[in-house]
């Protein structure tokens, strides 16, 4: 089994050859996890809509990402913002492989999709104090 996420110290250590050859590489620790867990959350109906699927992400027991449309990508940005880098195995409630991300590409990206377009993934900008809902924006409301 091949260990597939790596935090920064974990790097340094291994290409500088102060890791133990004798520990297995394959032991996720706390601060490398290898797993993440999907939980998928079901929206009620709205008005010309049956439902939405939102998704909370746990990973090593924590809560890092609740109710996202997007969680690949913001589980991405969650793991990056802690110096977490590689990548993440994602398994739903079931234990099933979904997917697995790669941290560093995934976190400079986020999905969008219009009523002439399809889902796409494109450049994740981070929104600047004021700048409010993207759909008011569209609506010109503030």
């Amino acid at each position: 089994m091949e260990r597939d996420v790596k935090a920064p110290a974990s790097v340094a250590a291994e290409s500088e050859g102060q890791v133990d050859s004798h520990a297995p590489s394959d032991c996720p620790s706390a601060e490398t996890p290898s797993t993440a867990l999907l939980i998928t959350k079901r929206t009620p109906p709205k008005a010309r809509r049956r439902h939405v699927y939102l998704y909370d992400v746990e990973v090593d027991g924590e809560l890092l990402i609740k109710r996202s449309a997007n969680p690949a990508c913001d589980l991405a940005r969650a793991l990056k913002a802690r110096g977490v880098t590689g990548h993440v195995k994602v398994v739903d409630e079931r234990g099933v492989h979904r997917y697995t991300v790669n941290i560093e590409k995934a976190a400079l990206l986020t999905v969008r999709e219009t009523a002439q377009e399809g889902p796409r993934f494109v450049r994740w900008k981070p929104l600047k104090p004021g700048d409010g809902s993207p759909r008011k924006r569209e609506r010109g409301q503030s």
